[in-house]
């Protein structure tokens, strides 16, 4: 393996110093650079890596340092990638100063992605519907202009194919969610606060349950803590909040999604004296409690967590490692995301 590699370097290195703008050595750069990836993914995955060293200019996919650390939890993977990707880049809105807060994107079933951001100029939320797959272009809405309104927001589709958007009332320091009336989201049918607790709704984050309701993660800056808010109904006119994680200081910084056992889980960040990334997994569809784990420590790390439900239905999570200045991802070994001890 390593003998063909050298052949493909030799050849890459040639291609590579050709400046001429011939669309055939193109052509033959970009497969070398495929086949480059190719074995070098492979080489990763079979630990040879001091035989694919990357170049000084070049950005290969999933390109950063590979390390996977067997920490107290044993069977816990946490790795540390960099990858940087410009292609397609569009503007939806330039009204003005809009995008300051938390974006969210989902996409509609009409196939569209659907976006949901803070307008700060008029202290809005606003809600783009994109008119192309690419979002070249897209039709905005001011879903709800009561007050400040629509810090933090995150979007999702809804068990009636809607738009459901949780975000923050800064005016009120509340959790609200308004609920699309169509599938632009044009207008909503409903903004609803479904929080009223003192300085609540920041870092929401918003999921569909198993029973097709909402269920909004976020941090209660009054009591420190995270929450969990249950919709009632598909729209989500009223909820019930449970506090999931009462520690000291945890909460920021929550991304939920609901696992391959039905049951919510949010990653989030404990902002106490540990400066952990921790993950809840929700002991009822409701999630009127939940059973919490350190997934990664020490270090600061856990900040600007994102967490999402893998090919083997197991939870994935990305976040920021301050003390290296890096963004690491951790993959659960289980749907509660609790390694094992292994005593040796």
């Amino acid at each position: 393996m390593v003998r063909g590699s050298r052949d493909v370097w030799g050849n890459y290195f040639a291609l590579r110093g050709v400046r001429a703008e011939n669309e055939t050595l193109r052509r033959q750069l970009g497969e070398l650079e495929v086949k480059f990836q190719q074995e070098h993914a492979l080489a990763v995955r079979s630990g040879v890596t001091e035989a694919y060293q990357p170049l000084p200019d070049l950005r290969i996919t999933g390109q950063g340092d590979y390390t996977r650390q067997k920490d107290l939890f044993g069977t816990l993977g946490v790795t540390t990638a960099d990858e940087r990707v410009t292609t397609g880049l569009t503007t939806p809105d330039t009204s003005g100063n809009v995008g300051a807060s938390q974006t969210s994107i989902t996409v509609g079933t009409d196939g569209f992605p659907l976006i949901s951001y803070f307008d700060t100029a008029n202290a809005n939320l606003v809600v783009a519907h994109c008119s192309t797959v690419t979002c070249s272009s897209a039709t905005t809405t001011a879903l709800d202009s009561t007050g400040n309104v629509g810090q933090d927001s995150s979007i999702a589709i809804g068990a009636d194919g809607l738009g459901l958007v949780s975000y923050r009332d800064a005016t009120n320091v509340h959790l609200k969610v308004a609920h699309c009336a169509d599938v632009a989201c044009s207008s909503a049918t409903a903004a609803t606060t479904l929080d009223s607790g003192t300085s609540v709704g920041g870092a929401t984050s918003v999921t569909v349950g198993a029973d097709g309701r909402g269920l909004v993660g976020y941090f209660d800056n009054g009591a420190a803590n995270l929450k969990v808010a249950h919709c009632s109904d598909v729209a989500c006119t009223a909820a019930t909040a449970a506090t999931v994680d009462s520690a000291t200081f945890v909460g920021e910084y929550a991304s939920i999604s609901v696992g391959i056992d039905g049951l919510g889980v949010v990653s989030y960040w404990d902002h106490s004296s540990a400066l952990n990334l921790k993950v809840a997994h929700c002991v009822d569809v409701a999630c009127s409690a939940a059973t919490t784990t350190v997934v990664d420590s020490p270090n600061n790390v856990g900040s600007f967590s994102s967490l999402a439900i893998g090919a083997d239905g197991l939870p994935l999570v990305t976040y920021r490692d301050v003390t290296n200045n890096g963004v690491r991802v951790a993959h659960c070994p289980n749907v509660f995301c609790v390694g094992y001890l292994r005593r040796r």
